[in-house]
């Protein structure tokens, strides 16, 4: 399985890409919205994961963005944020 992990924080980053290696996974990195963005136009992914926090787009932006490309994998946004309205629109996408 391929796997792209895309936030900001570099540690968090190289932590979640270590212990998916471990499983098993293919893991790709990037740091923004814009990296993610275009590794993913590269490469297939079975899964993508990403914070609701990068540098140049929101996670919503970046989701919204991946959806209209046609990419259909599984996303699993995560944040620190735990506002109803937030969780609400990026589930409605």
């Amino acid at each position: 399985m391929r796997l792209i992990i895309i936030d900001k924080d570099k540690t968090l980053n190289q932590n979640l890409a270590f212990f998916f290696k471990n499983k098993g996974f293919v893991v790709d990195s990037a740091y923004s919205g814009e990296d993610g963005l275009e590794l993913t136009h590269l490469y297939e992914y079975d899964v993508l994961m990403l914070s609701y926090h990068l540098p140049d787009m929101s996670g919503l932006d970046l989701l919204k963005r991946l959806r209209s490309a046609g990419i259909n994998a599984p996303i699993l946004m995560y944040s620190i944020n735990s506002s109803a309205p937030i969780k609400v629109d990026c589930l409605s996408h």
